[in-house]
């Protein structure tokens, strides 16, 4: 099982195997090696007292090795509080006086890029000036993995499969969302593994009960860790439940169901289930059916496409629900009665919508079940098959569990695990729309099975077969942070991180500590600091790092810290580290401009804010920022490149607050 690491400081390996980081903890013996004085919070390498020859020219030499000089290095005290008093305590119990360590004298060297940590640790570590020295912490946590029963006896192996008890590292899902699950047969409500998390639907309202829609509840979210029967993906959601069925009142049962479902904001609707229609007496003959009449003819039926389901079903995307349907198995006969019309590969409906997700079924083996349904509308797979080795294990009726071959077996219970990571998704950023869900999905699928992919995908597992731990996992984070100087100021620039980050955040340094000064859009990767001004002569430093953010509102660990020597302000330096006290949009700059300007604004604390640019007539003419911004500052490059020469009006609107500033476009 892999679990999430945290790191103090990015930290990667070499080719040849070494470790890289920007930073080492130094504990040194002597009290004067250092010297940070008073009301600063850093210094550089020349401060390293040339008492200690040694220690000076090993750092300096490793510097050099790197193409890099003392006066790069920031060096700051570990533990900033610490002092040289805190070294002995008196025990008011025992009157015991205890000699403790002496957490002043530990140091942090930071370096502008990665280097070989292990190397120059161990050379610091050879002399007596040095108690000891190493890279950055790293740590993980001490997980906490489901105790129900048939996980712990390892016959849940579709979990593993899926990537579940790495993805739990991360997250196990929130209350607030809520998967619905449409089932003719119904969920048996008392289930001990299912009560708790029921908390809606319509009661069963048909009077009967059959087990389907029981498993399938048991897959998308039994109760998990709760030392009983089966744990599911996502252990806090909650399921409501809805049964089809025909009254005088109720004919349009399955339509209505899933508007229900909607309506009651259900994050997720599955659809275990597939559209038919009935009554092909020709199809009996063309299927080498003897002795067809006509009242056998109704059982014999083509997958279908009904546009009131179709229908219903965009009303719930319109609500941003998530559609999860079962792609289809085996188009043999249902029973001796229900008769198929078509052969594999057929149009499965609701699956074959663009707008569902669409779920084929695989093995324990990671092969894809060449009975069941395939197609190019197939999106995704997750395990399906049971067979008499491996079964999936699900909530069955009278309070039981069951994995039997002709229990849970099949696409309608691949399904409900691709319901349960669409919930596992969306209960780390619930804007997401369904079609980002489905992106995330795809794009981080594993390319299991026994068919060869195209541009990434098969008609067998569609993207591949769901991966849960890539789905949720952060961003990594930002590489090759580097600066160049533009008209004056200091323009950042960084690699692009992966498909799903939507805005790198940037933090700075100015000698008080790191502060968020901006978000960045996707894709762009540059961003131009003109609070900065670099000249002749840069007596000053500044420090900074990216951090990237995606789409489900994960941020990465730190990019390597970038040192930049400046002159001077454009403004006050209390003015750009203490954030105005109401939310400020600032004016543009450069002003005039073609086509492309920055829009900087500030917000005190977590708010709803709007950009909005309008012509001179005062007609809307694009939104620029709309969302709810943490307390900080930040910076939007706008390209006005398809609008013409003239005056226009951005006005940003937060809280109370409403800021116009004049911008002139130029061409």
């Amino acid at each position: 099982m892999r679990a999430q690491i945290f790191s103090e400081a990015p930290v990667t390996i070499s080719e040849n195997g070494e470790r890289l980081s920007n930073m080492i903890y130094v504990k040194f013996e002597p009290k004067d090696l250092i010297e940070i004085p008073d009301g600063e919070n850093y210094v550089d390498g020349n401060s390293i007292s040339i008492k200690y020859p040694n220690i000076r020219k090993i750092i300096q030499d490793f510097c050099t090795n790197k193409q890099l000089g003392l006066t790069d290095l920031r060096i700051s005290k570990a533990i900033q509080a610490a002092k040289e008093e805190d070294t002995l305590f008196t025990d008011v119990y025992t009157g015991e006086i205890r000699k403790l360590p002496n957490l002043a004298r530990v140091y942090i060297i930071k370096f502008p890029k990665q280097v070989e940590i292990e190397t120059i640790a161990s050379e610091l570590d050879n002399y007596e000036e040095v108690e000891y020295s190493h890279g950055p912490v790293q740590l993980v946590d001490c997980a906490e993995y489901p105790n129900d029963y048939y996980y712990t006896n390892g016959s849940q192996w579709y979990l593993n499969a899926i990537s579940a008890p790495e993805a739990w590292e991360i997250t196990k899902g929130g209350s607030e969302v809520k998967i619905a699950l449409i089932d003719w047969e119904g969920v048996e409500l008392t289930h001990s593994d299912l009560h708790s998390k029921i908390v809606g639907g319509d009661n069963n309202p048909a009077g009967i009960l059959g087990g389907h829609g029981t498993r399938v509840a048991g897959l998308a979210g039994a109760i998990t860790n709760n030392t009983i029967g089966v744990a599911s993906l996502e252990w806090n959601i909650k399921l409501i439940t809805y049964q089809p069925y025909y009254d005088e009142v109720n004919s349009a049962s399955l339509a209505q169901k899933i508007k229900d479902a909607s309506d009651a904001c259900a994050n997720v609707i599955n659809l275990s289930l597939k559209t038919i229609k009935t009554g092909f007496i020709t199809c009996g003959v063309l299927m080498s059916n003897d002795n067809i009449n006509s009242t056998l003819a109704y059982n014999y039926y083509y997958n279908w496409d009904y546009s009131l389901v179709r229908d219903a079903i965009n009303y719930a995307v319109g609500k941003n629900s998530v559609i999860v349907a079962s792609a289809g198995n085996t188009n043999n006969a249902i029973s001796d009665f229900i008769l198929p019309c078509e052969s594999i590969p057929y149009s499965c409906y609701p699956a074959y919508y663009s707008n569902v997700i669409a779920v084929s079924g695989s093995q324990h083996n990671g092969w894809f079940v060449n009975e069941w349904n395939r197609g190019s509308f197939v999106d995704v797979n997750a395990p399906g098959r049971t067979d008499a080795t491996y079964g999936l294990w699900s909530t069955d009726l009278n309070n039981n569990y069951t994995n039997a071959i002709n229990k849970t077996s099949g696409t309608s219970f691949s399904a409900p695990q691709v319901s349960a990571l669409a919930a596992l998704i969306k209960s780390l950023n619930a804007s997401l729309s369904p079609a980002q869900v489905k992106i995330i999905m795809e794009n981080t699928a594993d390319k299991e099975g026994q068919y060869s992919y195209t541009n990434g995908r098969n008609d067998y597992f569609g993207y591949g077969r769901i991966n849960a731990y890539k789905a949720v996992q952060p961003p990594s984070a930002p590489q090759n942070l580097s600066y160049t100087v533009v008209n004056g100021h200091p323009r950042l620039s960084w690699s692009a991180g992966e498909w799903d980050v939507k805005l790198y955040e940037i933090w700075r340094d100015l000698g008080q500590g790191y502060v968020k000064i901006s978000e960045v859009n996707a894709p762009a990767t540059t961003y131009d600091d003109y609070d900065l001004i670099i000249s002749a002569s840069n007596p000053y430093s500044a420090w900074y790092y990216v951090k990237a953010k995606d789409l489900t509102n994960l941020t990465s660990v730190a990019s390597s810290s970038l040192r930049v020597r400046y002159s001077g302000l454009q403004k006050d330096a209390l003015e750009i580290i203490q954030l105005p006290s109401d939310p400020t949009l600032y004016q543009n700059f450069p002003n005039p401009f073609n086509p492309t300007t920055t829009i900087k604004y500030s917000v005190p604390n977590e708010q709803l804010v709007s950009i909005k640019l309008y012509n001179s007539l005062g007609q809307e003419i694009v939104t620029i920022v709309e969302g709810v911004k943490q307390h900080g500052f930040y910076q939007i490059n706008v390209d006005a490149s398809y609008l013409s020469s003239g005056i226009y009006l951005c006005t940003m609107r937060s809280g109370n607050v409403v800021a116009t500033q004049k911008i002139i476009l130029q061409k």
